[in-house]
């Protein structure tokens, strides 16, 4: 592990500047991210949020019940193969968010 990766899973749970982000992105693209160690504890909610979107360890996210990143990655149209996993899990009601409404143009309901 480098020393910059050290360090964003040292300070993960603080908001992260460009820079940081920059590595995170860097890291993330070649997969040499443990997600399940990343997601383990408090993790900041931009990382999460950066993960849905690119697509980076939505197995993880699903796994660790990373709700608002979930939404997120719905959002973005990325993980399709956990929706139907997701809406059997009841997790929307809980983020106030009609599962109908969320999952209405990406799968049968």
């Amino acid at each position: 592990m480098t020393k910059r990766l050290s360090t964003i899973l040292k300070h993960k749970a603080k908001e992260p500047n460009s820079t940081t982000l920059d590595d995170f992105e860097m890291y993330a693209k070649k997969d040499e991210i443990d997600w399940d160690d990343f997601l383990t504890d408090e993790t900041h909610w931009f990382y999460t949020y950066r993960m849905a979107m690119r697509g980076y360890g939505l197995d993880a996210l699903v796994r660790h019940d990373v709700a608002d990143a979930i939404v997120q990655m719905i959002r973005y149209e990325n993980g399709s193969e956990y929706y139907e996993t997701l809406k059997a899990r009841h997790l929307w009601s809980a983020c106030g968010i009609s599962s109908k409404r969320l999952f209405s143009r990406r799968i049968d309901i």
